[in-house]
Formats: C-alpha cells, structure tokens, sequence
C-alpha cells in the first residue's frame, strides 16, 4: 500500500465515530488504536506494545476471552446486543462490539484482531425513558382503576420504537418489536414517504426544535394505521445526535404506542360526562372523604345539593356540616362515628340542608368505609341523594294508611251496629215466641240469624285483611313454637270435636308481628282441620332453614285442592270448596298472603285431590341460620306438653 493510501486510512480512521483498535498475539498488546478507541479505553499512541488489560483493567475477562477465541479460530465475530463497560471516566457505557481476525505480516495465519466498538448508550437511555414512561401507564391505570370503583379498565402497553435520523429526517437505523417490515425497507425513508401529508408535516414540527436548537421534544401524534385506517396515537420522546465536535447530525426518537390509553381516557371521560348528566337529573352527587387527611373532595352535583361554591370540588367538612339543619348535626356525625367504632363497611345517614330560600331538603348519604390492609380505615366514599320526595311521599302514605285503618274500623263499627241490632232482636223474638210459630216461621228466623252471623265474620275478615296490608306495627323476634302452643289451644274444641292428630316439630325464631302471625298460622291450621272427608285429620307443621330465612309448612291429609282452583287460592273470596258446604267466606288465605307479604316473605301450595295439602311459607330468619337440610326430618318426635281432652292428640317434636 502506497504511503499517500495508508496515510489516508489513518485519517479516515481517525475521524470515524467508531472506536477502532487493533489487538495483537495471545497477549493481545495494542497495535493501534483510533481517536475514539483512545478516548474511550485509552488506547492511544502511549499504549501501542502495551497489553490491553494492562491500558484498560476494567475489560471483563470474559471478553478478553472472547477475543482470543477469535484469534484461534480465525472466525469473526459480531455482538448485536449491549454490552455495559465501565470507562476510565468511571462512568458506564453500552456498545456494539464486532471482532475481526487479520493477518498482519503476510503469513496467512491470523495474529491480530481488529476490535470495532459503536456506543449505543444514547439509545439505552432512550429505551429506558420509554420504559418509564410505559411503567408511568401501567401505573396511572391501577390509579384510573382504583378511583372509580364502579369501573374497571385494562390498558395493554403498546410496541415501544427506536430510530434515529439525519438532518433530512432519513431513517439510519431502526429497532421496533412489531413491525410487518424488514428495517432495511425503510432505512433511508423521510416522514413523507411513510405518512399522510399532515402527519408528516406535523413530525417535521416536532423534529425541528432538536435540529436547530438541539433541544428534547415530547409530543403526542396521531397516525393513520396503513393496514385498516385507524387513527393511531403515539407519544414521542427524540433528543439530538451530535458528533464529537458537538454539531446536531441527527436525531434519536423514542415512541410508544398510547391508542389504547387514548381511547379509554376519552371513554372514560365520555361515560363520566354521562353519570354526571344522569346524577344531576337523579339530584345525586358523588363525594369522597379521607379520614387521614380529613380532605373532602365531591363532584359539581354534590355542590348544587348543598348549595355550596358553584363548581367547588373540595370544600371543608366543617363547611359542609355548616349547610346542615342545625338540629341534625349532632346525629348524622353520630351515625359516621358510630360506623367506624364497630367497623361497620358501609354507612347510612340522612340530614336536611337548609337552601338559600329558606327550603329544607332532606339529603341521603350511602357510603362504604374502606379499610387500610387490616388497620384502621383510610377513606370513605360515596354518593349522596336528594329523598325529599320520598320522604314526603312516605310521610303522605302514611297517613293515608292510617286513615284507612281509621276507616276500616269505622265502617267495621256502622255495619257491626246495626247487624247485632237486627241479630239480638231477631234472638229475642226467636226465643219468646218459639212456641206460637210454625216449622216454616222458625226456619226463617233461623236463616235470618245465620245470615247475620256471616256477614259478621265477613265484617271482621275485612277488617282483618285491611289492618294485615296497612297496619303499622314494629316487627319484633317472634317465637313460633310459642305461637303454634298459642293456636293449639285456641283450636282444642275444633281438634277434640274432630278427633284430628297435630304433629310439630321444631320451629324457629323469626322477625315480624306476633299477633298477625298468630292470626296467619291459626287460619292456615283451622283449614286443615275444617277441609276433610270424615277421615281423622291428620295435621304436620314442620320447618327447615333456607339462605337467610325458614320455611315453614302446614301439612294436611285432607280433601285437597284441584289444581284449576291453584293459581286463585290466595285471591280474596277465592273458594275451592263452596259447592261442598264447607264454612268460610274466602279471606282466610287471602288475609295469610297478605300478612306474610307484609313481613318480606312469601307462600305456595303445593296439592293433588284426595291427598291433602301442603302449605309452604318463608319467613326471615332473627338470627342468622345455619342450613343443615332442605327438608324437615320428621321421625323424631316426642310428646307434647299441650294436653288435649280425650278422643285428640298433638305431638311436639321441638328439638332437645
């Protein structure tokens, strides 16, 4: 090689931002080494005849290897992936490595190897600041999830991108995950020819800051997807590429795709606008209080309820609490305290707010108390609800059931009045002047007498059915084992005069009101007893637990029911047997349905002719219940302590 050709190499060599150094023989001495190769590991003039180790003793001896591997075998080598290498300056560097055997003196055996090094560490950092931003979303989408606890959303990170260009905006190099093209397809490539006119201009405007004035730029850009035409967003982080004398040659970019994030952020903000619209036309607002920082933060809604700053977001407890009546104060505190004390998770209070106009409005707050991992609570949140119009209409409803049990009673009273008065006369006539009538005259008396018995029992069964739908009385733990004793001995003539078996089991405790559900059972017991065929009745009263309630049943051996007759039993004056001449009028059942209704629970029947009737009920449990079968076991029974006249039993099988 001519003088004037390796003087040239030298310098082309010298100027490359490559560190370039030459390593000779098993000891691997320097044999040269570049301007960057002197900068970075100190391989400079000084240290040509010296060992690399001995220039550079941060080098891994796993390298060192690595290049001695190459010196035997003659077979180059080229590593892709960083590599972190501590520098002279103490600082660490990332790198392209590739390793190149040569033979130096013409021998035809390789003695030397040529070591290329790239520092790649602007785009590790630029790969870690889109790690961070990615670790920043996955974050902010815990936080999003958390906030509205009403809506859970899942955002995937997108396919992060590496490129850089030079100042005409041409791609030099590549790095993307996801790419349906080969790098090499679009090296070389400007905005224009991979973008719609816009966003190729809009990507000039975002570069521009780093050519010219070598700034970082940050920007948000939506795309058009080639491959189904779908707006893209992508967030785009690029610093400049100076060379060593400090001039912008380029520019590194980082980008990862948000479309995901994008969307659900406009979703998200598009649903928010919707509850908001729908709280407002529902008077409700959304609040938030933190017990540690004693911070209350509310929605616009919430403010419009109390009447507090237009748009205010976060307003004082104690300004909160000044928009109550004064007299509720005291009491809704209590309530929120109260909750905490028992570590209650959820929480109910109602207060009035007194407007600007003088108005008072009642105001409902629902809320759920959340724990700190175990500890004391942190936090409470909810919603809050203007009732004043179910207040008042619960108030008018209230009133008006009173006075129609007022009403119920007065004309029970009118047509009572008049009825005893048409029944004790005729009983007087009957019995002063039984002698002087004929058969006939007497029948007429009879019936007349009989009629006014009836129409007093249907006096009494509507009053009855009347106070059972609108009474007003507070429901209380109810002891049916003691109200079955109480029926039992109401009915002891009817079940001595019909010689009938009364079989009970164990029965349990439930909410409601003694005397309607004494009046209920009695009716659903007289009904066993009266609707049979001349057989003995035969009666089973019987209870199982079922979720949070009992199930009670009235099981008889009587006539039945046809099944046509089924879906209308519990009607008012529904009768299955009046063409047979069984007594009633019809409200008996009617009067039960009624009763358990009011007390939240339910009754069925389930029948065939000729083989009795079962009567099923549920009720709400006192307590809670353990379920142990579905069933009631009925083989384990012993004597009652009821005792009967002669002719009649009754077993108990309460539970020892």
């Amino acid at each position: 090689m001519s003088p004037f050709s390796v003087d040239l190499t030298e310098r082309i060599l010298a100027s490359v931002p490559i560190a370039v150094g030459v390593l000779s023989g098993e000891e691997l001495r320097v044999v040269y080494g570049n301007r960057k190769a002197a900068a970075l590991f100190g391989i400079g003039a000084e240290a040509i005849g010296r060992r690399f180790e001995d220039v550079f003793p941060q080098v891994q001896q796993s390298f060192l290897a690595l290049i001695r591997r190459v010196l035997r075998s003659g077979e180059a080598v080229a590593l892709s992936t960083f590599e972190s290498v501590t520098l002279p300056s103490g600082t660490t560097a990332y790198f392209e490595l590739e390793l190149q055997p040569i033979d130096t003196d013409g021998d035809g055996s390789v003695d030397a190897v040529v070591v290329m090094v790239q520092d790649v560490s602007s785009y590790v950092d630029l790969r870690r600041e889109a790690e961070r931003r990615a670790q920043e979303a996955e974050e902010a989408r815990k936080a999003l999830a958390e906030s509205k606890a009403r809506l859970r959303l899942a955002i995937r990170p997108a396919p992060i991108s590496l490129c850089n260009r030079d100042r005409e905006l041409r791609l030099t190099w590549l790095c993307k995950g996801e790419s349906a093209q080969t790098p090499a397809s679009l090296l070389g490539l400007t905005p224009e020819d991979l973008y719609q006119p816009e966003e190729a201009s809009a990507l000039r405007e975002f570069y521009r800051p780093v050519l010219e004035r070598g700034e970082s730029a940050h920007r948000l850009l939506r795309f058009t997807d080639p491959d189904n035409g779908c707006d893209r967003w992508v967030e785009l982080y690029a610093q400049p590429l100076r060379d060593d004398g400090g001039e912008v040659i380029g520019t590194s970019c980082a980008g990862y795709d948000v479309s995901d994030l994008v969307r659900t952020r406009e979703a998200l903000a598009e649903r928010e606008s919707l509850l908001e619209l729908a709280m407002a036309t529902a008077r409700m607002g959304e609040w938030e209080y933190d017990l540690k920082t004693r911070t209350l933060r509310h929605s616009r809604n919430l403010a419009r309820l109390y009447e507090l700053p237009e748009n205010a977001t976060e307003t004082p407890l104690r300004d909160l609490l000044a928009r109550l009546h004064p007299d509720d104060v005291a009491g809704y505190c209590a309530v929120f305290q109260q909750a905490l004390r028992d570590g209650s998770p959820t929480v109910y209070a109602e207060a009035r707010t007194v407007l600007a106009s003088g108005e008072e409005r009642w105001i409902a707050s629902y809320g759920l108390i959340q724990p700190a991992d175990g500890r004391r609570p942190r936090r409470m949140f909810g919603v809050a609800l203007d009732v004043t119009d179910q207040k008042r209409e619960t108030r008018q409803l209230a009133q008006r059931n009173h006075e129609l049990e007022r009403f119920a009673q007065l004309v029970a009273h009118d047509l009572r009045s008049p009825l005893m008065t048409v029944q004790g006369f005729g009983s007087r006539v009957l019995r002063s002047a039984r002698e002087r009538l004929a058969e006939t005259e007497l029948s007429w008396f009879e019936s007349m007498l009989g009629a006014c018995r009836q129409m007093g029992e249907i006096i009494d069964g509507l009053l009855n059915f009347a106070l059972a739908a609108h009474g007003e009385t507070p429901h209380v733990p109810v002891d049916l084992q003691q109200v079955v004793a109480q029926v039992l001995e109401r009915l002891e003539g009817t079940i001595s005069a019909v010689r009938a078996e009364v079989n009970c089991g164990p029965l349990p405790r439930v909410r409601g009101q003694p005397v309607l559900l004494t009046q209920a059972l009695q009716n659903l017991i007289s009904n066993a007893l009266k609707f049979h065929d001349g057989r003995a009745p035969r009666v089973d009263i019987n209870a199982w637990p079922d979720k949070d309630g009992w199930v009670i049943e009235v099981r008889d051996n009587g006539i039945g029911i046809p099944p046509e007759h089924q879906p209308q039993l519990f009607a008012a004056f529904a009768r299955a047997h009046a063409d047979r001449g069984y007594p009633g009028i019809g409200l008996g059942l009617a009067f039960v349905k009624s009763v358990l209704e009011r007390h939240g629970g339910r009754i069925w029947v389930e029948s065939k002719v000729g083989e009795g009737a079962s009567f099923r009920f549920w009720l709400p449990a006192a307590e809670p219940v353990q379920e142990t079968a579905s069933e009631p076991v009925s083989d384990a029974r012993c004597d009652s302590s009821i005792q009967l006249p002669s002719g009649s039993r009754t077993k108990d099988t309460r539970a020892v």
